[in-house]
Formats: C-alpha cells, structure tokens, sequence
C-alpha cells in the first residue's frame, strides 16, 4: 500500500472499509494493510481513529522502541511507548509481544481461591495474538453477571507482523505447541470468509493496545497505599468477578490490575466504595466452560 493510498483510506470510516481488506479473526474485524518491506498491520476499530500513531515507523523503526519505550513490570516483553505524530495529539501505545507457542510456567499458591478451576492449569497455553484479542474483546461485551458489574480493560488497537522470519527456537517456539494455534485459526478461517489470516511460526506479533493510566496494585502496596490484606482482598475480589463475567486469568496477580489515584491528594481512586482497577494482561485469558460457572 503506498503512501498516497494510506492517506485517502484512513479518511474512510471503519464500517466503509473496502471488504477485500477487511478480515473477521475470532469475531474481531481488522482492516488489513500490506506495507511491502515492513511487514501487515491489522487494524481494529478502536484502533482506526489512531491509525497514524499505529504504523510501525511510528514506533517501530530501527528497533527504537527498545530506546524511548519504558518497559512494564510484570511477565513477558511489554513495552510503554510514546508515538510522534504531527497529525494528533501524542498518545502512548502498549507494545506486546506475543509469546504463543512458547512453554508457559506457572505457579499456584496453596491458597489459590477456586480449586474448580484448576484443571486449567494442566493444558495452560498463551493465547496466540488474533486469539487474545477475539478474547478480550468477548470480555468487553459480555453480558454475563450483575448489569452493574463492568471489567475494565485497556483496548485492542493492532496487531504488527514485521516481515522479518526467524527460527522458531530462537523466539522460544516449539512446531509440537505451534499446532492447536494453527488448527485454531484455521478453523476459525473456514467459517469467517474474507481474506484468510494466516499464523507464521517464523514471525513476531505484536499486539498494540492503548495506554492506561494508573500504576499496578503490586507498585502501589509497596509505596504503603495498599497494605497486604487490601491487596489480597482485590485479588480474589477480580478472580471472582471474572467468574461472574465467564473468564478466567490463569497469572491473576496484582501487577496486571492498574489503579489510579486521586486529584489532590493522592489517595486512590474508589466508586461506590470499591477500589476502580482496570485489567491489562490476557494472554493466559481464559473463557471457563458452562460447569465452572456454577
């Protein structure tokens, strides 16, 4: 797609999108944008309004998110990112590297609060990226639970493949785990129609999602604005609100809840009084099956 071409499309509204660009992946719809030598980046609607904050050379050129970007606390590659463009007002990207078909280690702790599901544990898998963001978004929009009750997370804004292979060793990937992720999209593929997405073994995937501000519970605790029994106490609290929405998040920990303080004073943010958190990791989401919901 040339320069010329991206600017007039991204004057079109996300419902107008010319079809043979646009792919369903798991329920979610992308604009589809080829960029000869650098690589497809899939577009969701959240993401469109940004479109020009999301091209790679934004944020991507020559590696420099390694060199602006701040990396997060927590499990995995994610990166905080800032974009540069004249366009809009600058905005921060979280840059996500997908980590599917790599091997996933897992702790439970003795007092881990619903030993019904478990069994999750045993066939854990990271989520493959078309696959965490299909999830997150049935998340969203799950009407599942008291009409009051909201999960707040950050959005799906894109997903990145740079052109570049490599060895599927060198990025942790074994061809044995590669496969469910393959049969997966391929049968999702099948009945979705439009252009086929594929999943290459040989690529990176990075999932793009829009920032959230705050600071996570863990960093919280250890500046004294949450003691342990308070950070406890909001762990199970999402654990058991999660089960009430149909999910479930096998690394449920205090590093993926984020929570803002106040104007002024510097205490933290509640509503009705409860504490307001947003969660902002899903690559081990999980959507529970009908008998784990009783």
């Amino acid at each position: 797609m040339t320069t010329q071409d991206m600017a007039a499309l991204k004057k079109v509204p996300f419902g107008q999108i010319p079809l043979e660009i646009r792919a369903k992946v798991f329920g979610v719809d992308y604009v589809c944008i080829n960029m000869p030598g650098r690589g497809q980046l899939y577009v969701t609607r959240y993401g469109w309004p940004w479109l020009e904050h999301l091209l790679p050379e934004q944020w991507y050129e020559n590696q420099q998110y390694y060199r602006i970007g701040q990396r997060l606390s927590g499990s995995g590659t994610v990166y905080r990112v800032p974009t540069f463009s004249n366009i809009r007002r600058h905005i921060s990207l979280v840059v996500k590297f997908s980590r599917f078909a790599q091997d996933v280690m897992l702790y439970i702790e003795s007092d881990y609060p619903d030993c019904n599901t478990l069994k999750n544990f045993y066939d854990a898998r990271f989520n493959g990226p078309f696959e965490e963001f299909g999830i997150l978004m049935e998340l969203r929009s799950s009407s599942l639970g008291p009409s009051n009750l909201r999960i707040r997370t950050k959005r799906p804004f894109a997903i990145y493949c740079p052109y570049e292979e490599s060895d599927p060793w060198r990025m942790g990937r074994a061809l044995w785990r590669f496969s469910p992720y393959q049969e997966a999209i391929q049968k999702n593929q099948t009945c979705a129609g439009g252009p086929d997405v594929k999943l290459d073994i040989r690529k990176s995937y990075i999932l793009l999602f829009g920032w959230v501000k705050g600071e996570n519970a863990a960093e919280l605790c250890s500046q004294g604005l949450l003691d342990e029994r308070e950070l406890r106490a909001l762990t199970i609290r999402v654990h058991n609100e999660l089960k009430q929405k149909g999910f479930h998040v096998l690394d449920n920990k205090p590093r993926h809840f984020i929570l803002r303080k106040r104007r002024g004073d510097n205490l933290l943010l509640h509503r009705n009084g409860k504490l307001v958190y947003a969660l902002v990791d899903f690559e081990l989401l999980v959507k529970m099956k009908r008998s784990q919901l009783i």
